[in-house]
């Protein structure tokens, strides 16, 4: 039986269709088995906040799954579109602790392929944030990962871009634009593209969508623009 690849998605209540395009996204491109695990609530609440909600629970990931085999973490703001089994696939090449992508010389944690063996020293992560012997700038940043990450490429976290045949995952980090919210962002009918299949495929119902246009404000819930994707 092939491997079950562990994903960690960050994410916050407000995100719940975005969350669920995500999911389906990866589904869509992968005959591998997944489990998805959402970062909220019970033990995920011991994280500092940060930006979002769910900043800094990324560095629990080791000692959730007990600092035993693999886990991809990835966020809600996102969208797959390769099979995430090349991602997992790293994990057999050179032995590393983490991976992610790189823009220039800067890591870029918000997708990381952990070996949580071999993170044992993550959870102390809080501690030397209260100690000020780390700023969040640099644990958000991955200064203080040592050894450096490997390299899964840049086109597996590009960061509000996308270029034909090359991106793996698109990453709608623009807090101001991200498409659920404002529909202005360049690249909206990607992801309106990925709604809509989602909705036809059931990964996301009309309760949803009626639950994100009924909280929409600016950046939370669902933009007006979709609501002629709501049936009733």
């Amino acid at each position: 039986m092939p491997e079950v690849i562990r994903i960690c998605i960050g994410t916050e209540p407000k995100m719940r269709i975005p969350e669920k395009v995500l999911m389906y996204t990866i589904r869509k491109h992968t005959s591998r088995p997944v489990a998805f695990f959402r970062m909220m609530g019970g033990f995920w609440d011991g994280a500092p906040t940060g930006v979002t909600g769910f900043s800094f629970r990324r560095w629990m990931i080791p000692e959730f799954f007990d600092h035993k085999g693999f886990a991809i973490y990835l966020e809600a703001d996102q969208i797959v579109l390769d099979d995430i089994a090349k991602l997992w696939s790293f994990k057999d090449t050179i032995k590393k602790h983490v991976w992610c992508a790189y823009k220039g010389k800067r890591p870029l944690t918000s997708v990381l392929l952990i070996n949580c063996a071999m993170c044992m020293t993550w959870k102390d992560i809080p501690v030397r944030m209260k100690n000020r012997e780390l700023s969040r700038r640099e644990v958000m940043h991955g200064k203080w990962i040592h050894p450096r990450p490997g390299d899964v490429g840049y086109e597996w976290n590009h960061v509000d871009l996308y270029k034909p045949g090359e991106t793996k995952l698109l990453h709608y980090s623009d807090l101001k634009r991200q498409p659920w919210f404002q529909p202005d962002h360049p690249l909206r009918s990607m992801w309106e593209d990925e709604l809509k299949e989602a909705i036809e495929n059931g990964s996301v119902s009309q309760e949803d969508l009626r639950w994100a246009r009924g909280i929409y404000r600016k950046k939370e819930g669902l933009h007006p623009y979709y609501q002629y994707l709501v049936k009733g």
